[in-house]
């Protein structure tokens, strides 16, 4: 081999990685940003989650509860059974053994 085609062939080799380290470098760069777009749009979409937990916290809160009962005069029966943090409804296999607590009454 002479100098001329040795150094075509390091020229040659040079071009190659350059220019598939340019399209790999460009690939990463379209990929950051589209990562970036979706990290944005999932702090978007977990503060609109957050947003309606509170509204609905807010709705169903036994506070508001209470002020309505009050406003319409209505009798309301509630007995809270908790299992870890939760709240769950009556089992109606013991009705008989559930006795509820009257937390208001109106006329």
């Amino acid at each position: 081999m002479n100098l001329k085609k040795v150094s075509m062939y390091l020229f040659i080799s040079i071009f190659l990685v350059s220019a598939t380290k340019l399209f790999v470098m460009i690939k990463i760069n379209e990929l950051s940003s589209e990562v970036s777009q979706l990290n944005d749009n999932i702090k978007f979409y977990q503060k609109e989650i957050q947003e309606l937990k509170v509204e609905h916290h807010n709705l169903y809160s036994p506070q508001r509860i209470f002020e309505l009962s009050k406003e319409y005069d209505f009798v309301r029966v509630e007995r809270r059974i908790e299992k870890n943090g939760l709240l769950r409804p009556y089992d109606m296999s013991k009705v008989e053994e559930i006795n509820p607590d009257v937390l208001g009454f109106n006329k």
